[in-house]
């Protein structure tokens, strides 16, 4: 397990290829989430939900079930909130204390892994126009883009209920130097968006991109 920092925030990440034993799995993990996972189909799903539940139990040391009720995210212990994300069988996460009053999304995508003609999906005709003038290359711009936003739904979704779209969603700079990122939420409320990101590479074969938006409420 390695911890990776990202702005002000700690991101605890759990490799594809770090052993978790079953023993171990028995001792973290709460016999709900044990039943739980048994029901699902697919190995890779059960593998990753164990995985999450696993370094959710190691790092907040909660005797309480992390689970959901489907479309919600997953209940956080009461005096904590965070976020959570996946990526080719790897896991993020980020845990801090609910009396911060902070909202916080993490993502992660792979490096460079979103193509150039999606993005009129992704950016306005403004951003599109602000990401050309950037001497960085577009689809590495693009990755960044991508992943950030879906960063700012996981912060706000489970504080407004509201699904967001990639085109909800405004970025205004990304600072190369300093790693951050500004954006707003268009005919919203929040119109201070903060973040940041990294290219982490964790193995020669997997290298993402990993960003985290935040506001404070």
């Amino acid at each position: 397990m390695r911890t990776l920092a990202l702005g002000d925030h700690t991101i605890h990440w759990l490799a594809t290829d770090t052993l978790i034993s079953d023993h171990d799995l028995i001792l973290k993990l709460h016999p709900d989430e044990l039943a739980y996972a048994e029901s699902l189909k697919f190995p890779a799903k059960k593998r990753e939900f164990l995985r999450t539940r696993y370094l959710f139990h190691h790092l907040t040391e909660s005797p309480s079930p992390f689970l959901r009720q489907h479309p919600a995210p997953p209940v956080w212990p009461i005096n904590l909130t965070g976020s959570l994300t996946h990526k080719r069988g790897s896991i993020g996460m980020a845990v801090l204390p609910k009396s911060r009053n902070i909202a916080l999304g993490i993502d992660a995508e792979t490096w460079g892994g979103v193509q150039a003609k999606l993005a009129h999906k992704i950016l306005s005709k403004k951003e599109i126009a602000y990401f050309a003038s950037l001497s960085y290359p577009y689809e590495d711009l693009l990755g960044i883009a991508f992943s950030f936003k879906e960063s700012i739904y996981k912060a706000l979704n489970p504080v407004t209920g509201y699904f967001y779209s990639f085109q909800d969603a405004h970025i205004h700079s990304i600072d190369f130097e300093s790693k951050l990122i500004k954006a707003s939420i268009l005919k919203a409320e929040y119109q201070n968006i903060e973040g940041s990101f990294m290219r982490f590479e964790e193995a020669q074969d997997r290298t993402f991109v990993i960003t985290a938006a935040h506001l404070h409420l």
